[in-house]
């Protein structure tokens, strides 16, 4: 039965090799960790309110993961060219371009943890051009309520990625009241995620567990513009659009 595990706060984890080694054994054991408070509720608020000026007062505008490629959003409608059938507004930024809130100074012990889980050093990834053919990308997720989901799947797991830090940007009953983050072990047993978290909160789990986001408020009228639904964001290190070598996530279908 896969367990939410509480763990130790972010610098706790950063400065002790015996703690991240406890984190990877849980994680290969199909447990989900939790890091709690890594921001506050209201740095959540202002993230949530930037990027929705930044939805509501621009064209979405997809660009391919290059070197020096802009930050940038999309709406994805079950777009059929995507590996993985999801229906969210994404918001991509890079460390390659400055924006208000320095996200990668902000989040850079986040992406420090997630490098050293993988075996990689503190920094790689979050540098002026890509590294390996990879780089770091801050991907926030907007949901809307009666239409966000996306199909469960599990994501390529290598050098780059030994978990997927998320951070949780929404309440569950309160920013909506059905549907959210699940997750699915090898015995089928799923897992609510926002039942068990608070926004600012960072979820750590692999790669290779089945997880996806099942329909936010069914029912609910859509309004993409009112911007009212679930929020996240995945501390993500994605390799560049000319890289072969590291493998597509793997569509697992509707939950």
């Amino acid at each position: 039965m896969t367990r939410i595990i509480d763990t130790a706060p972010l610098k706790d984890l950063i400065a002790s090799p015996d703690l991240m080694a406890g984190i990877l054994k849980e994680i290969e054991a199909e447990n989900v960790c939790l890091v709690r408070g890594v921001i506050s509720r209201e740095e959540v608020r202002n993230l949530v309110g930037y990027l929705t000026g930044i939805g509501r007062g621009s064209l979405p505008n997809w660009q391919p993961i290059m070197p020096k490629c802009p930050n940038h959003h999309r709406v994805n409608q079950w777009d059929p060219r995507s590996y993985v059938k999801a229906c969210f507004h994404q918001f991509s930024f890079f460390p390659w371009n400055h924006d208000v809130f320095n996200l990668f100074q902000r989040f850079h012990d986040v992406f420090a943890l997630r490098n050293l889980l993988a075996g990689a050093e503190p920094d790689a990834y979050l540098g002026q051009e890509p590294y390996d053919d990879c780089t770091a990308r801050l991907s926030f997720q907007f949901y809307p309520r009666g239409a966000g989901a996306m199909n469960a799947h599990v994501d390529p797991a290598g050098p780059h990625q030994a978990v997927v830090p998320t951070l949780m940007m929404s309440e569950l009953g309160r920013d909506f009241r059905e549907g959210g983050a699940f997750m699915r072990n090898s015995d089928g047993e799923t897992v609510w995620i926002e039942q068990h978290t608070n926004p600012g909160d960072v979820v750590l789990f692999s790669p290779r567990l089945v997880h996806g986001v099942d329909t936010i408020d069914p029912g609910a009228a859509v309004n993409w513009t009112a911007f009212e639904g679930r929020w996240m964001s995945i501390f993500a290190v994605n390799k560049l659009a000319t890289n072969t070598r590291v493998a597509e996530a793997v569509d697992m279908g509707a939950r």
